[in-house]
Order: C-alpha cells, then structure tokens, then sequence
C-alpha cells in the first residue's frame, strides 16, 4: 500500500477543511500522483470503503450473492524502521514497530469506518481482515530514484486460475509492453479496466436474461441498477470524514460497449461515449 495517507486517530476535522490538507488527521485526500494530481482518492480510503461494501464495485454487486471482501491485508515496514531494528539488534524492537504498524491499518482501514458502518444494511458489514506486517522488500523488487531512495514498485499484476496473466503500469492504468505510437490502443486496456469488467458483466448478463438488451445501457446506469449498493455507498459518503470524498466527473462514467461483427462473424466490442447519457447533476457520482 503506497499511500497510506488515513490517520490512525479518530476525525476530530470540521466540514470545512480540504481534503488536501495533510496536518489533518483522519480525513480523506485524493493521490497526489507523480506530476498532476489525479482523480483518484488514497488507496487506503479506497480499502476502507470496500472493508464495509466489498471490493466488487456496484457493477459485479448483481452477480453476487453478498460482498466479497478481503480476508488479510500484507504491508511492508519502511527501510528506516528496519535499519533502526538492525542497529540496536533486537527483534523486539521490530516487532512493536510491526504490532504498531498492524494497530494502525486496523484503525485507518476498518475501525474508522465503525459508525458509519451501523447505518447500511445485510448483506453489507464492516468487514475486519487480519493484518500481516513483513520486513521491506528487497533492493531487486523496488524502483530507485536520482537520489537512491527506494520507491514502490510501480506494478500492478493481475491473475486468475484460468491463464489470465496481466502486468498494468500504475503510472498510466495500461498493460505493460504498450507502445508510444498507440498508447491508447484498445489492446493496451487490461482486463480489469472499467470497460473490460463492463463487457464480461454485459456478456454474462446477456446469457441469464437474453430477453433484455444490456448494451442499450451506459457503464454508469448499470451500475446504478443494484440500488442497495448504491444506497449503501450514499450513507457511507455522507457520513464524515467520507463527506468530503470528492467524486469523478461523470461523463467519465457515461460509455456504452457497441457489439459489432466482423466478417468471420465473432463479436467484436467497441467502448463509446454519449454526452446525452450525461445525468443532471453530475458533480457526486456513486
């Protein structure tokens, strides 16, 4: 986890404070990214959300019987602490520093979310994962800098018992290997992109309820059609620190998947927008 911005202490912030602000505690920020600052908020109030709604999204939420959630989170210790614990030669010291550490993603990750999880309904529940500490990682698994500092790895890889095997650049959301004369190639979108989960979704879809047509909908009105979900993420959102969490366009959101077919007659999937599909009020989108 590369940005464990949340505060281990209890929101004490008033309505009024940015999310930018990082002398606050407990408040939820955006990713200050590697240049501009993204869109995206942190990834551990990203994981605090999906610890009470699943990390499924509201898209994959009709497909399964109740959330899935994660059982067990594994974090790293920074180079300093274990270059401390190597000095004064005592496991002792790194394992409080590990109990410490452990203490604190339980807070920011889960009990932070405690009341606000009182307000959702069955199937959803503050899930609690065990929390795994382990030295940092090797010289060989992290990207150096000009000044020699250690900086995560910037890898994200993907799998599945069915041979799926994906490597994305976190820096750009594309798979690995993507080439500068087309980097924005439909071939350079992993499997997990938001058009890549729409089209399964659509596919599988199609197959238990053929009488309907699912590519008449947007990404965005699929995802609204599992109404406890986006219920559910309301009354999370709205409660703080959450209520300051600052939602993406939504014309973002506002895509459809076209089915064509080429002359061998396979289906063929193309992504496309439509400003008509925009909703009115597109500043919060769920």
């Amino acid at each position: 986890m590369v940005c464990l911005t949340s505060s281990c202490n209890k929101y004490h912030g008033t309505k009024d404070e940015n999310i930018y602000n990082k002398e606050v505690s407990g408040i939820v920020r955006r990713k200050p990214g590697r240049g501009d600052r993204t869109l995206s908020m942190s990834c551990s109030d990203k994981i605090s959300v999906w610890n009470v709604l699943g990390f499924q999204g509201s898209l994959l939420s009709g497909l399964f019987c109740e959330p899935l959630y994660l059982s067990s989170i594994t974090v790293s210790l920074s180079q300093h602490v274990l270059e401390s614990s190597l000095q004064v030669k005592s496991e002792e010291y790194f394992k409080e520093k590990s109990q410490q550490c452990a203490d604190f993603l339980r807070q920011a990750l889960c009990e932070r979310l405690f009341l606000s999880s009182q307000k959702v309904a069955f199937p959803f529940r503050l899930n609690r994962p065990s929390f795994h500490v382990v030295p940092c990682p090797s010289k060989e698994l992290s990207m150096q800098v000009n000044d020699g500092k250690a900086l995560a790895c910037g890898y994200s890889i993907v799998w599945n018992t069915s041979g799926l095997h994906e490597v994305i650049l976190g820096t750009t959301g594309r798979k690995q290997g993507t080439l500068k004369r087309a980097p924005l190639s439909s071939a350079t979108e992993p499997s997990i992109s938001r058009k890549g989960l729409m089209r399964l979704f659509v596919l599988i879809q199609s197959q238990l309820s053929p009488d309907e047509d699912f590519y008449q909908y947007s990404y965005l009105e699929l995802k609204r059609r599992y109404a406890p979900y986006t219920l559910s993420k309301r009354l999370i959102l709205s409660s703080p620190p959450f209520d300051k969490w600052s939602a993406k366009p939504a014309h973002l959101q506002c895509f459809f998947i076209s089915k064509e077919f080429d002359s061998h007659g396979y289906g063929k999937y193309v992504g496309h927008y439509s400003s008509s599909s925009i909703p009115n009020e597109p500043q919060r989108v769920l």
